[in-house]
């Protein structure tokens, strides 16, 4: 069974990784080439966690069956005689 994360799940690990890397690569003092990478995966883990904070504020309506009026009503399984 696959199970779907929410964008913000598979982000805030990605930027703790990502900000632990770059510190210990700015206090060392070493290899330019691992802080850009590091520096893409924290922007990776952004760009996971807005985008899974804006999916979540994104609420659909729920389905209702019925017949929608030229008006935008909704009528509910109404039977007119």
């Amino acid at each position: 069974m696959i199970r779907k994360f929410p964008y913000f799940v598979l982000g805030i690990p990605i930027t703790l990784i990502a900000t632990y890397g770059i510190f210990s690569i700015l206090a060392n003092r070493n290899q330019l080439s691992q802080l850009i990478v590091f520096i893409g995966l924290f922007a990776l883990g952004m760009g996971l966690n807005v985008w899974g904070v804006r999916a979540k504020e994104i609420k659909r309506p729920e389905f209702q069956a019925g017949i929608v009026n030229l008006n935008g009503e909704r009528k509910l399984h109404e039977l007119e005689y």
